[in-house]
């Protein structure tokens, strides 16, 4: 699927309807260009075969030089291009088969059939190609890896060829097998020659013995001296004859040895025959008998001289076998690495060519599943157009756009844990809210004009009609009481509630008394340029009339403070504290303190045992949490009156519940919505008249 959509095979489709109209003048799919005419022929021919060239290797249109850049603007001209294509293509498989689907969505049929034709004609093509192209490239590794193994093979098993033939090899095991053979015999006849040379001595030494007479020596020794001559020549070819017969039955030649033996049993004869002719001869001798035990010590010492000869040839012999048995063994280790290189390289080779097979299967397979990627069904241009679908996307997207706005306000709405309106704040707290207060720009906020003249302005006015309306629920904690306003939280207009206060009660004759008691800022005191007379009030240094400040209005006075880090307690005993704010409430109507906030200061806690009530001042736009709720509670529990709370800075649409419907200029489709925000549909459709303003 993303094959077919990439942009190679988009490309090809391109280069292929661009083909088309230049092969076709005047007859193409869409209009001729000014690009396009003019063309002269011999550069139309020449595009022609680029584009062919292109489509038949398959290969990507270069961008980076001239050449491609025209053919591009080209494509461009006509709508060709790539990334129109793909816009007015759409390609999906057809449920879980393995079949896949073309649409094409276009002004002109035939280019709608063509494009689809050449899309899944192009798409095999691509396919088919890259997949040899890539298969070849592994089996041209496989091969060169398979060649490299055969000559790395090749080469070791010259290596073992030459060291047999410079050292004379055939079958190192069969040639060990018969030195140990040859030793075995050198070592049976070497032990039969020790017993004959043994017994030998062991007889001349006994004749010696008998012998030692010196007698009748001067008698055989002239007769001895031709003999000896001719006994030593036959030793001598004893000797030689022995040796060759020892060789031939080393060799396993049994005949020659056979032979060889029969001519030394003839010499020995031979030599007997002498020595017996000699003693004949010496018949008449008296020491007759000597002379035969001297002949037969001769001829034992012929024998003792023989076997001493044939031990020195066996002891060199088997000197010579062992030798070579040494060496062999050294060539057998040289053999065997040498073999097992071989056998390495035997068992690589044949694992790259088991892996070469394999792949030319794998290769055959892929083959024949490319051969199966084919269309089955060419695209025809239909006969009637498709039905336009833009009003029915214009309407599903109008009303997936209501869904989301539906869905999306109620998400705000139901997530949104700020407090907007008395009621939320009322929940919230579990308290009575008194009023509200919107919030007022900067050029609002002059409160004595605010009360001294009617304006049009419907923030001011819907103001004052709330001020009032909290004058009116505040009226029972403010006549002849001493009221504190603090907060819980920071920046929530406490002393602009303060004064608000005290300007609605001034309004109806009342002496408002009006104590800066929040020494970390005094605004009041600032606001009214009033003296900070407070801590000597307190202290007794002063009177209340001393003490006390008057402004602009007649009915509101100041008891301003100066700042400082101390609390009330601080500043002078309690029982003079106490009846300090005693004398506050006989000279004037109502007593409101201004005070810190319960979590910054501790002063607001130790002016609770000389008020008589307490109200919190809250900001609309907050959210009131855990330690809100806690100093609630604990205000409930301190000795005082808690009150209530009043909730400023309420944007303005959020007042109309308590203050009524705003003199707006609204659309009914808009008041209907807003009632239902409001959550009164009943009274959404049932209200069909504009709004009037409700005073």
């Amino acid at each position: 699927m993303e094959l077919i959509n990439s942009r190679p095979v988009i490309s090809l489709v391109s280069f292929s309807l661009l083909r088309h109209d230049l092969q076709n003048p005047g007859r193409g799919f869409r209009p001729d260009t000014p690009e396009f005419e003019d063309l002269t022929p011999t550069a139309r021919a020449s595009l022609i075969d680029s584009l062919t060239y292109y489509i038949d290797s398959t290969q990507p249109l270069d961008l980076t030089e001239g050449y491609g850049l025209t053919v591009y603007n080209l494509m461009v001209a006509k709508g060709y291009e790539p990334e129109a294509v793909t816009n007015r293509s759409r390609i999906q498989r057809l449920g879980q088969s393995d079949y896949i689907q073309i649409l094409v969505e276009s002004e002109n049929p035939r280019l709608s059939a063509f494009i689809a034709n050449e899309l899944a004609d192009l798409f095999i093509k691509f396919y088919r190609f890259r997949q040899n192209q890539l298969l070849g490239v592994n089996i041209d590794f496989y091969l060169e890896q398979v060649r490299l193994r055969e000559i790395q093979l090749d080469e070791r098993s010259r290596r073992l060829q030459n060291f047999k033939v410079a050292n004379s090899i055939t079958n190192l095991y069969e040639q060990t097998k018969a030195i140990a053979v040859q030793v075995s015999d050198f070592e049976y006849l070497r032990q039969m020659e020790t017993r004959t040379y043994r017994g030998a001595e062991s007889l001349i030494d006994s004749l010696d013995v008998v012998l030692t007479d010196n007698s009748g020596r001067d008698f055989t020794e002239g007769r001895q001296a031709a003999l000896n001559a001719q006994v030593a020549a036959s030793r001598r070819q004893m000797s030689e004859l022995n040796r060759r017969r020892v060789n031939a039955v080393i060799r396993g030649e049994m005949a020659l040895a056979d032979e060889l033996e029969q001519q030394v049993a003839e010499l020995r004869d031979l030599l007997h025959v002498s020595v017996s002719n000699m003693n004949t001869q010496a018949i008449a001798d008296p020491r007759v008998a000597r002379e035969q035990l001297i002949t037969q010590r001769m001829l034992l010492a012929l024998d003792r001289e023989q076997a001493r000869q044939a031990l020195i040839y066996i002891d060199r012999e088997l000197q010579r076998l062992a030798n070579l048995t040494r060496e062999f063994a050294r060539l057998e280790a040289i053999q065997d690495t040498y073999v097992r290189e071989i056998d390495l390289a035997e068992r690589d080779y044949l694992s790259m060519l088991d892996r070469l097979n394999q792949f030319r299967l794998t290769q055959q397979q892929t083959i024949n599943s490319g051969a199966q990627v084919e269309q089955i069904e060419r695209a025809m241009p239909p006969r009637d157009p498709l039905p336009s679908k833009k009003i029915l996307i214009i309407l599903v997207a109008g009303a997936g756009s209501f869904g989301f706005a539906l869905v999306s306000v109620f998400v705000i709405e139901y997530f949104d844990l700020t407090i907007k309106t008395a009621r939320q704040l009322a929940n919230a707290l579990e308290k009575p809210v008194f009023g509200i207060i919107p919030g007022l720009e900067d050029d609002e906020l002059d409160i004595p004009a605010m009360f001294a003249q009617s304006s049009s302005n419907l923030t001011i006015k819907a103001t004052l009609s709330l001020v009032r309306h909290l004058r009116s629920n505040t009226l029972p904690y403010t006549e002849g009481r001493r009221l504190i306003i603090s907060s819980t939280q920071p920046k929530t207009g406490k002393t602009f509630l303060s004064i608000l206060l005290s300007y609605a009660l001034a309004q109806t004759s009342r002496k408002v008394l009006l104590v800066d008691a929040n020494m970390l800022s005094n605004k009041l005191t600032q606001t009214f340029q009033s003296e900070p007379a407070l801590e000597r009030y307190l202290r007794g240094e002063i009177s209340l009339d001393e003490a006390v400040s008057p402004t602009t209005h007649e009915n509101i006075f100041v008891l301003g403070c100066d700042i400082s880090n101390l609390t009330i307690n601080e500043i002078a005993p309690k029982a003079q504290v106490e009846r300090a704010f005693e004398q506050l409430i006989e000279g004037y109507d109502s007593v409101i303190i201004d005070s810190t906030m319960l979590v910054k200061h501790n002063n607001t806690r130790e002016l609770l045992p000389f008020a008589d009530s307490i109200i919190l001042a809250f900001a609309a736009g907050e959210v009131v949490n855990g330690l809100d709720r806690e100093l609630v509670v604990e205000l409930n529990e301190a000795p005082i009156s808690f009150e209530g709370c009043i909730l400023n800075k309420v944007e303005l649409n959020q007042i109309e519940d308590v203050y009524g419907e705003l003199n707006k200029k609204r659309s009914y489709p808009r008041r209907v919505f807003k009632q239902i925000i409001r959550g009164n549909i009943k009274g959404a459709f049932r209200f069909k008249r504009a709004a009037d303003q409700i005073d």
